[in-house]
């Protein structure tokens, strides 16, 4: 029994514990997410995974075994990067989305599967989701018929210079690559920008597709772009157009050849205005493919040493340590800035006086969104004498893209000044080693006894709480199967409850739909207004007497207001209609079936909703 408590609490402890202390330690975290828990049947809807982190992601996922009656259409990938400088403190925020889009062949209750992934190493598993599937298109809900039609053609008809909903084609709005060359040399960077052009107001837009750039090094410049200068008009065949930039690249080419850029593809939420009021749409747009020719670097020159390096650079560099003493480390920064590969400056073939030595090198490079970059590298340097010590010439040579020949970057000559530290001894290397042999004995023989002694007071320690621990794990593990065990009473009493709430709101639907409403209408208005009540009372376990409807919906959670809430109060209003006026439209009496089916699918969903 004590075993069995052991092996128990180190389980419920690795998974209560460890596993969030991985989290945390990668800086990473893995959530699902359903564009809407209630679809239409055959209707596309979207089951996504966002993986968000402080570091470079990568992910592998595993195509789960979707149920019978889902049907799988396709999967697609995107990543976003973001930049936030605070005091100075520079945050980066990646995240990475894998969508599913995914469409149910069958009414009811369906229940998507968990969903392995492999993130930087670590294994993660989603939670398993339900959702709803309905007769009823949810996406396209506000164009399909409802209980109100009536009332809209009503205006209609009322309005006949109403205007009609405008159709755009593939000129009024499009999205382009630009870019400044079509022919570059190895590795020479370039910005590639995708570009908006739309005559129409769009509201919104959805990135589905990012280019994957296989063949090209890359940098996320987005994140780094001032939104206010992100927009503006331009005229193309005596068209005004707004100019929005989407997305931005530095990239870089790897091999040569004919490299293609992949289109950039995006969904676009497009505002058509009416006499009264809006209509909107959603329009795809891709990019144009880009064809790049990548030509390799002329002949090297014999004379110096060529680092790799393809763009316009400078080079600038000072000591930044006011007093140099002896044996003290000063910093040596030295500063490169330019359009081109800045990975390709290094110092591994740096040759220091030898009255110098190099203890570290710190580098940094800083990207802006015009393309420059500048990296800093900071030398640690070490005088071991004192007196003037010459720096040695930095000496780096490029190739520039645009006049096509190599060149050399210099740095001045700098000689320093050490002051002589009284207190700095150089160390003598025959004292040194005949000492380190003498002391050498010494210190073995003191690690064995302390080695022996360690050992035979953990031996005793565990001796004497071996008991005590046991005993421990035991009474831990069962006050852990009990709080387990009181949540799962809970968890069954709440299902109980709302399972027991479903069953009266269809007994009191049905008592409305089969005895009340063939009879008399208006009473059936009434009943269900009161139905709404008793309903809304069950979910937020409160009494509303003297409330209006209004008001009473107002209070509901707001992700169900915004879902729901319009439409709940419309089909109640046209029920007080129903109920209280004196002449109730024979159009409305007639669509009472249907306004009474809507309510109850709604307050079906307001019992079973958990905020």
């Amino acid at each position: 029994m004590k075993k069995i408590g052991k092996y128990l609490l180190f389980i419920i402890v690795i998974n209560l514990y460890f596993t969030p202390s991985i989290y945390a330690k990668n800086n990473l975290s893995v959530k699902s997410q359903l564009s809407s828990k209630v679809v239409g049947i055959e209707e596309d809807f979207t089951y996504s995974l966002i993986i968000q982190s402080s570091k470079s992601i990568s992910s592998k996922t595993e195509l789960p075994n979707w149920p019978k009656n889902i049907e799988f259409s396709h999967s697609s990938n995107s990543e976003q990067t973001s930049v936030n400088i605070i005091n100075g403190n520079v945050s980066t925020t990646r995240i990475k989305k894998i969508s599913y889009t995914l469409k149910a062949k069958k009414l009811g209750w369906i229940l998507l599967p968990s969903i392995k992934i492999v993130a930087n190493n670590t294994t993660y598993k989603t939670k398993a989701v339900k959702i709803q599937v309905v007769k009823e298109p949810q996406a396209r809900r506000k164009n399909s018929r409802n209980p109100f039609d009536t009332l809209n053609s009503f205006f209609d008809d009322s309005f006949p210079f109403k205007q009609k909903k405008r159709t755009f084609n593939k000129t009024d709005i499009f999205v382009k690559l630009e870019l400044d060359k079509k022919i570059l040399f190895l590795s020479e960077q370039v910005v590639l920008r995708w570009f908006l052009y739309t005559r129409a107001s769009v509201s919104g837009v959805d990135l589905q597709q990012l280019p994957k750039l296989k063949s090209f090094w890359k940098k996320d410049l987005q994140s780094l772009q001032d939104r206010r200068q992100t927009s503006k008009e331009v005229t193309i065949n005596n068209k005004i157009y707004q100019k929005h930039l989407l997305f931005s690249y530095l990239v870089s080419p790897l091999k040569l050849g004919q490299l293609n850029i992949d289109p950039l593809i995006v969904d676009l939420q497009v505002f058509n205005r009416a006499s009264f009021g809006f209509n909107s749409s959603v329009l795809r747009r891709s990019s144009n493919v880009k064809k790049i020719k990548v030509i390799k670097l002329p002949d090297r020159p014999k004379q110096g040493t060529f680092s790799g390096a393809v763009g316009e650079f400078q080079l600038s560099d000072q000591v930044k340590t006011a007093k140099i003493e002896q044996g003290k480390a000063f910093v040596w920064e030295v500063t490169i800035q330019g359009i081109g590969n800045l990975d390709a400056f290094n110092f591994d073939n740096l040759k220091l006086d030898k009255n110098l030595e190099l203890y570290d090198i710190q580098e940094k490079i800083n990207f802006f969104a015009s393309g420059i970059s500048k990296k800093k590298i900071e030398l640690l340097v070490i005088p071991k004498v004192a007196g003037s010590i010459a720096l040695p010439i930095i000496r780096f040579t490029a190739f520039n893209p645009h006049t096509k020949v190599y060149y050399t970057l210099l740095s001045q000559k700098k000689n320093i000044l050490v002051k002589k530290n009284l207190g700095y001894l150089a160390p003598k290397v025959k004292n040194s080693v005949l000492l380190s042999k003498k002391t050498k004995n010494i210190i073995e023989k003191k690690n064995d006894v302390v080695k022996k002694s360690f050992k035979t007071k953990i031996g005793k320690l565990e001796n004497k709480n071996k008991i005590k621990t046991y005993n421990k794990y035991f009474i831990l593990s069962f006050l852990l199967l009990l709080f387990f065990f009181l949540l799962w009473i809970l968890y069954c009493k709440i299902k109980n409850k709302e399972k027991s709430n479903l069953l009266n709101l269809k007994s009191k639907f049905l008592e409305i739909e089969k005895n009340i409403l063939p009879i008399d209408e208006k009473k059936a208005a009434r009943a269900l207004i009161d139905l709404t009540y008793w309903v809304v009372e069950k979910s937020k376990n409160k009494k509303y007497n003297f409330l209006s409807l209004n008001k009473m919906i107002n209070e509901l959670p707001l992700a169900y207001q915004s879902q729901y809430g319009p439409d709940l109060k419309r089909i109640l209003m046209l029920c007080e209609t129903i109920a209280f006026s004196k002449k109730v439209p024979v159009a409305l009496k007639k669509q009472l079936n249907e306004i009474s089916a809507k309510l109850y699918f709604y307050l079906q969903i307001l019992l079973k909703y958990n905020p």
